[in-house]
């Protein structure tokens, strides 16, 4: 009669599979999985919101006290890609004159203006277009712009001599 191995039935100490384990290991993937799906789910409602991505978050609107001036900006950029900030403006006349942040201008490329100004000029801390039109008629202004290092980006503009309209924003690598 042929020799057998014992099985677990006949044998007492070989009970169930016999398997290398290593429960650590396993642990330790285990908690990386439950961590991956944690990131995957931040991404996502990131993205959903706005954060890295389009949604209500990304973009925001300040306007002046007495509502000649708005702008309309997104929130985060990403370096080296083309973003556009709108102004919208409520003549007074009917000549209109904006001024842009010199120091934000500095650490952007303009890359286009629409409608171009009439007129451009630059002061020691502001960058002036102006532009003529009819009176009660409203002016839209968009800004092509690429930021050209990560961080953080402050910016104003004014309507003619009033006061400046503040603007933040955070600039992804």
């Amino acid at each position: 009669m042929p020799h057998r191995p014992p099985s677990a039935a006949t044998d007492p100490n070989r009970a169930g599979l016999q398997l290398d384990q290593n429960l650590r290991q396993q642990r330790g993937e285990w908690w990386l999985q439950r961590a991956a799906w944690v990131l995957f789910a931040l991404l996502i409602a990131a993205y959903g919101v706005g954060l890295i991505g389009p949604g209500p978050l990304s973009h925001e609107r300040r306007a002046s006290p007495d509502g000649a001036l708005q702008v309309d900006f997104p929130r985060f950029l990403r370096r080296h890609t083309t973003e556009m900030i709108e102004l919208q403006v409520q003549p007074r006349g009917e000549r209109v004159r904006l001024r842009l942040d010199g120091g934000f201008l500095g650490k952007v490329d303009v890359e286009n203006v629409f409608p171009e100004p009439q007129e451009m000029s630059a002061a020691p801390d502001a960058t002036m277009l102006e532009y003529r039109v009819s009176r009660g008629a409203r002016l839209m202004v968009q800004l092509q712009l690429r930021p050209e290092s990560a961080g953080r980006l402050h910016g104003w503009v004014a309507l003619d001599d009033g006061a400046p309209l503040r603007f933040d924003q955070i600039v992804l690598p």
